[in-house]
């Protein structure tokens, strides 16, 4: 049931009690005091449901509603209006809204994680993302020229992104950036996670040791947790799983002591891991992802076939080298927009991508998968 909750109120105190107590509770939260302010957040963090004082200084409740009904992004937030006013008396206010609630304040916490758990149906899965740091610009590139990259863009692209996994059916949660970590919206590489267990990443490149702490903290209690340790390098971008095959990229990022090291942990639980030579990317996942349970998305120019014996390949068009980086969640496979004819090859398959734009952060050597953390609940 966790996901994000917008609270809409100028009372500093009660959002601050209320913020901390939804946060015990798993919840990811973020506060506005006018409409103006939850409408610009709203639509690049979408909540999944809006607490609102109607009563506000000022005024305000109101704008609120009429931006939950003609807002075609926010039309599904669920929202429960928090008034003194008797319950009776606020319902005039939410006509209109297929997914209100009302509680007459004050209330107990109870009665409000009641309305939530009725509200908010369990995802299948948990996203962990990161939101795109401003030191972005100074990120690690290893393929690439360093080009310009629009900020502001990148965030709206990452957003969207973000809403296309809500759409999937995965509760997300966003971890916070900041200057010290230019590459950590890149959340994938930080950690491998598995049904049985999560493996805490020992990233490649020097300047990304620091993003694997905040990840370990979101996880734990999540999974049980494993750690790689010097000497060996492990990028989670190089870890491909399918069923109980793992594959692991052997690149500039992850070495032979990170595969091997990531060998030993799996193994106890019936995982068989090969080792994969990469040439030409980044990683093995710009290279080779899964789009069904037992058929791989390929660019044979940068891996071989052979490790992946017994599974049915599908080979990018050659004009579109970057285009094997999909990421399937459930019955969902989300694509970058930039890849056409790959995309045309998908859709003989069977497969009916969901696109979406990632050419700001495609400009960091990013991709779809390595934007978030995919967890089975």
């Amino acid at each position: 049931m966790p996901g994000t909750i917008a609270i809409v109120d100028d009372d500093e105190s009660y959002v601050e009690l209320t913020r901390r107590y939804l946060a015990y509770h798993g919840f990811s939260v973020w506060s506005a005091v006018d409409p103006a302010g939850f409408t610009a957040r709203a639509l690049e963090e979408p909540p999944d449901a809006v607490l609102l004082d109607m009563q506000m200084r000022g005024g305000g409740g109101p704008q609120v509603i009429a931006a939950l009904r003609h807002c075609r992004e926010l039309r599904n937030v669920r929202v429960i209006i928090c008034s003194g006013m008797p319950v009776e008396q606020q319902r005039a206010w939410a006509e209109g809204l297929a997914n209100a609630r009302f509680l007459a304040k004050p209330y107990d916490t109870r009665a409000l994680k009641a309305l939530l758990e009725e509200l908010l149906p369990s995802a299948a899965f948990l996203a962990l993302t990161r939101e795109v740091s401003p030191a972005i610009a100074r990120c690690e590139l290893t393929h690439l020229a360093r080009t310009a990259i629009d900020l502001p863009r990148a965030r709206a692209q990452h957003a969207a992104y973000e809403r296309a996994l809500r759409a999937a059916g995965c509760d997300v949660r966003r971890l916070p950036a900041d200057d010290s970590m230019p590459d950590a919206v890149f959340i994938e590489d930080a950690a491998v996670v598995l049904d049985e267990l999560a493996v805490i990443a020992r990233p490649g490149a020097e300047s990304r040791r620091g993003e694997p702490a905040e990840v370990e903290k979101a996880l734990e209690g999540i999974r049980p947790l494993a750690r790689v340790a010097e000497p060996a390098t492990l990028d989670g971008g190089d870890v491909l799983v399918v069923g109980r095959r793992v594959f692991v990229g052997l690149t500039a990022r992850t070495n032979p002591e990170g595969a091997r090291a990531l060998e030993a942990l799996l193994a106890p639980h019936g995982y068989a891991v090969t080792g994969v030579d990469v040439k030409g990317c980044l990683h093995l996942k710009s290279a080779v992802t899964a789009f069904k349970d037992d058929a791989l998305l390929i660019n044979l120019s940068w891996v071989d076939k052979a490790p992946f014996a017994g599974l049915d390949l599908l080979p990018v068009d050659p004009s579109e080298p970057s285009a094997a980086n999909v990421l399937r969640v459930g019955e969902t496979v989300l694509m970058p927009s930039a890849y056409p004819k790959t995309r045309e090859r998908l859709e003989r398959e069977w497969v009916r991508p969901v696109l979406v734009d990632a050419d700001e952060l495609a400009k960091a050597e990013g991709a779809v998968t390595c934007c978030s953390l995919i967890l089975k609940r």
